[in-house]
Order: structure tokens, then sequence, then C-alpha cells
């Protein structure tokens, strides 16, 4: 059947949600083979199982999969006695970064979700009402030493891409551009997704934990929440590393606070943003001052924003405008993307790109994949990729610096 859609395939899809009894924690539900989680604070969704995915490219992938996901939605018979946000008719998302990449953006509908909020956890199946949850065993298998690729000549490439980068700032209208770069990791043995969730839970309990197949992580920041048509996002741009005591901790802090140069990183980032929340047609839209939050390994500027959304306007229709954001590609967008594609020789694929949830009540949650790495499909191998946003009065050796400290965490997951 042709559809809004164009050719893609439509499901009618059966649908329920009723309250479930946790005696587990989500992760304990996470598969080795697909894992399929997004959560913060011990809240969220995982999934088990695909009971139906659609794949999306090009220049039109967001529209394409939110008129997809609106017919999906219409067609389906969902019984939801929870009614809250991800319950009912839910769906994870990853996207891709760039309208040319080889990656394919996803919306996957898993066949049994569990979710969990402050008001409790409910279990949702998708066409197998009778399926249960299968709780994952306790791995006591020997966590592989990874082999992590060494190669002195790609810091100094990336050095030289930060120079170039600021050439071009300084010859035109360019204000700043994200370049970022990677690092691929080897194993002898599969490697454990589950296993890197748990790290990454443990030691960054403030970030967006998540995984969408191949792709995990933990971001620390949001680019859209949206609950009952009320919108949030929390805009991160400008870092610094973390003082080695609570005097140097603070006087870190204080220097990123006042940092020219981090101050408008920061302010090209929000007000890219701004800009994008403003075409559509919000009300009440707020802006924050920025401030500094603190990870385990960095400080960053943070701004949050907030909006009232329009009856219509969907989570999909939110960050498909949105993306890509000043924090990770820069301004002016067009000419950003230009000089990434020109700069960076290789494939973003899902970094630095949304990821999350939607549902069929209109609420999701999308973080941007950062601080994350993707898993060959036979798990002897991964890439992380981490950037560094690059202003006028950037030091390209510094910047090198930061992109070690942003790939730390899955340095340290694995």
């Amino acid at each position: 059947m042709t559809t809004a859609t164009g050719q893609l395939s439509v499901p009618t899809l059966s649908v329920k949600t009723a309250e479930f009894a946790l005696t587990h924690s989500l992760l304990d539900f996470v598969l080795e083979d697909f894992p399929l989680l997004f959560e913060k604070h011990g809240r969220g969704i995982i999934g088990q199982g695909v009971a139906y995915s659609q794949d999306f490219s090009g220049s039109q992938r967001f529209v394409d999969a939110a008129n997809w996901w609106s017919e999906v939605v219409s067609r389906a018979e969902v019984s939801d006695s929870i009614g809250r946000p991800g319950s009912g008719l839910t769906a994870l998302a990853r996207f891709a970064f760039s309208d040319s990449s080889a990656s394919l953006s996803s919306l996957i509908i898993p066949r049994l979700i569990i979710g969990v909020d402050e008001e409790g956890a409910w279990i949702t199946t998708v066409d197998d009402h009778t399926a249960r949850p299968e709780v994952r065993s306790e791995s006591h298998e020997t966590v592989p030493a990874l082999q992590w690729e060494s190669a002195p000549n790609r810091d100094e490439e990336y050095v030289d891409r930060v120079n170039r980068a600021l050439e071009e700032i300084s010859a035109g209208s360019l204000h700043k551009v994200v370049v970022s770069r990677h690092i691929e990791g080897r194993s002898e043995i599969p490697l454990s997704p589950t296993v890197a969730l748990s790290r990454l839970m443990d030691s960054y309990p403030d970030t967006h934990v998540f995984a969408v197949g191949s792709l995990l992580g933990a971001s620390p920041e949001t680019l859209a929440s949206v609950t009952e048509k009320t919108f949030k996002s929390r805009v991160l741009a400008g870092s610094t590393p973390r003082g080695h005591d609570p005097e140097s901790d603070l006087a870190q802090a204080a220097a990123l606070a006042s940092s020219e140069k981090d101050l408008d990183e920061h302010e090209y980032a929000v007000r890219s943003a701004e800009t994008s929340l403003k075409g559509l047609n919000l009300s009440s839209l707020a802006v924050g001052h920025p401030r500094t939050i603190k990870l385990k390994n960095l400080w960053h500027l943070a701004t949050d924003i907030s909006a009232d959304l329009p009856e219509a306007l969907t989570p999909l229709e939110i960050i498909g405008a949105l993306h890509p954001t000043a924090a990770v590609a820069g301004t002016p967008r067009e000419m950003a993307l230009e000089a990434i594609s020109e700069l960076e020789n290789f494939d973003r694929g899902y970094f630095s790109a949304p990821v999350g949830w939607v549902d069929s009540q209109g609420n999701g949650e999308f973080a941007i994949a950062l601080r994350c790495a993707e898993l060959a499909d036979n798990r002897m191998s991964l890439r992380a990729l981490a950037g560094a946003g690059i202003v006028r009065g950037s030091e390209p050796v510094q910047e090198l610096a930061e992109t070690t400290l942003k790939l730390q965490p899955i340095i340290e997951a694995f």
C-alpha cells in the first residue's frame, strides 16, 4: 500500500500495557544479542526482541520517520492501563548524523518493553500478550582486554584538522565547527554490551545510558524531553577537566564559567537551539542562564531550555528541527556541515545524532549520542568517537586533550 511514507510498510499492531512487579534492575532485562535500553537514574525503558522496525535514510529521514510513526500509531490497537510517558505503543530510535551517512536511521518497536518511572513499573507486549520477560543470567566470564588502536599520526592528523578549522574561522563567517575523531578497539573474544552498560551506569549516573542495537553510550546532553506537551532540553558546550582535589576542582569550574572562549562556544550552541525552536512556533520559550555541571571527568557549561508545545507537534518533528545542534556541528549550521565534510575523512555514523524513544501519546525522550561507541556485528571490535567545538581562540593541542577525556567513559566501560 502506498501511504504518506511512500512505499514503506505500515503494520497493524496489537499492544497491551499493564502494571509490572519489578524485582530486578532494568539492566537485568537487557539482552546481549540486541540490547535496547534508555535510562537515567534507574528510570526509563528496556526492550526485548523486535516486533517491527523500519529504516530511514537521507535528508528526509526525520520527516519520513515522523510520518511512518504517525501511521503506525493510527492503526495500532492499544490497551494501556498505565497511561504514562513510555507506556503503550513505544519505539526506540537511533538516527544517523549526516544526510549522506551509510548508517541507517531506525525506529524499533520491541516485542516486549519494561518501563520504570517514579510511580512504578509496567510491561508492554506487542501482538503476543502471553510473552514474559527474559531475565539475563549474570555473566561470570572474564572481561576481555581491548587492544586500542595506538597511532601517533592520528593525533597529529587531528591537530592538523583543528588548525585548518581555525583558518576557515579566521577567513570567513564560520563561527564554530565541531571537529571529531575516532579510535578503534579490538578483542580476541566477543565484547559484552551489558558489562559496558553496567559500568557506564555506575560511573556516570547523571547521564542518559542507552543502547539501541550496536550503538551504546552514556550521554550528558538532553536533546529533547517531551512530556504532556511540555518541552525541555539541555544544551552543553564548553568543557574543562575536573581538578585533582576539591580546591583545584572548584578552580577549574570557576575558570570555565568565566572563560571567554568557552562562553562564546556555549552562546553559539544556545542561540542555534533557540533559533531552531522559534521556527516551530513554540509558545512561552524559556532559556536559562549558563551554569557549570560536573561529570566524573569533566565540567561542562549547561543551559536549560523549556517551552509549551502546540498540540500537533511531535517529538520526532522537534528533533528533526534541532539536529544537528551547534553543540555537535557548529554555526552557521550549513557552513559548519560543509566544513565537517571537508575536515573529517570518515562517516560519523550515529555519533552526535539523536537517540531515544517515542510513544504513541506524543511523549518522547532523546539524548544526543555522545560518549558512545558502535560495536561490530560480531562484537569483536568497536569504534568510539569524540569531538571538540572549535572557535576563535581554540588551542589545537588542548582540543585534542578534550577529545581524549571525552573518549574515557567508553575506554573505561570496555
